[in-house]
Formats: C-alpha cells, sequence, structure tokens
C-alpha cells in the first residue's frame, strides 16, 4: 500500500582520482558549464564538489545505483553504474543552472 523507503548500503569515500574521472563524464554531459574550454569552469566544478569537502558515494540496496553525496547531501546519482550522473534535485540552483546549460550545449 505504501511504498518503502530507499536503503543505502556500503557507504564508502571517494577518492580523489574518482573525482577527476567524475570531472570528465560530467564535463561530458554539461559541456556548456563543465567543460574545460568554459571560462567558469573550475568555480562551477567547486560549486558541486568543494575541494576540502567529504565526498562519497553509496549504493542503492537491490539495484546497481549509485548516490554521490557532499556532506551528506545527495548531489548526483547514477542509475546503472555506467557514469551515467544525473543531478539529484536536492539543490535546486544547482539543477536548474546544470538543467539550462544542458538544453544549450
Amino acid at each position: 500500500m505504501f511504498k518503502k523507503g530507499i536503503k543505502l548500503q556500503n557507504r564508502n569515500n571517494v577518492k580523489r582520482s574518482e573525482v577527476k574521472r567524475m570531472r570528465g563524464a560530467l564535463a561530458r554531459a554539461f559541456p556548456a558549464a563543465l567543460a574545460d574550454a568554459s571560462p567558469h569552469a573550475d568555480a562551477n566544478f567547486a560549486l558541486l564538489f568543494p575541494p576540502k569537502e567529504e565526498i562519497f558515494v553509496a549504493k542503492v540496496a537491490g539495484s546497481r545505483s549509485l548516490v554521490y553525496f557532499v556532506n551528506d547531501t545527495p548531489v548526483f546519482y547514477d542509475l546503472d553504474g555506467r557514469a551515467d550522473y544525473y543531478p539529484t534535485g536536492i539543490n535546486r540552483e544547482l539543477s536548474i543552472y546544470l538543467s539550462i546549460y544542458r538544453d544549450l550545449s
């Protein structure tokens, strides 16, 4: 009758090398906002993943989906674990910003 909540398992810190790999994938997904040719690429990426903040990933129980968190706030999710990142919508300004730039690309 009621939907059950999502259960997360295996919370792990994200290595800096993985953050760099994510930066490349996000730059391909949102080229106008995060590509290296963009004049504000470093500042925009720093908004997504602040350099000194804790970044971790958690697997959704019963699926291959991953959720990426910054300071306990979900920022991106990956539905099938294949580096296709989608904004969660928790940070409304960020979601609107990325969706506008994705449409312009």
